[in-house]
């Protein structure tokens, strides 16, 4: 039986592993949509990529406050964040995984559903 090998050559506009829905920005894409969905949010999940962090974000208001929700990929590792537009306020808690993050971003968006 002869092996059978595929060169496949990987550009900028191109990543299979992306295009499969596997890999770190498809799973961080869907823990954010699932955290859309249970809310019920009008908002979009946004992907971000820069010189330092990759990752996705939701935008969440109400009575005037809103706050971006983001999970993000860095050399110092996988975060949950807040950011909140109206005051100068932001948190970012290191996690151990995706699901963690998400957790986490749910705790806080209940925090904002009741007091804001």
């Amino acid at each position: 039986m002869r092996a059978k090998f595929i060169n496949e050559k990987f550009t900028e506009k191109f990543d299979p592993i992306e295009d499969m829905g596997i890999g770190l920005i498809p799973a961080i894409k869907k823990a954010l949509q699932s955290v859309v969905d249970k809310y019920g949010l009008d908002t979009s999940v946004d992907e971000f990529f820069d010189d330092f962090y990759i990752g996705c974000s939701i935008y969440y208001e109400k009575g005037g406050m809103g706050a971006y929700y983001s999970i993000t990929y860095s050399e110092n590792g996988l975060e949950a964040n807040f950011t909140n537009n109206k005051y100068p306020d932001s948190h970012s808690v290191q996690c151990d995984t995706i699901k963690e993050a998400a957790e986490l971003i749910k705790e806080w968006l209940e925090d904002a559903k009741e007091n804001w």
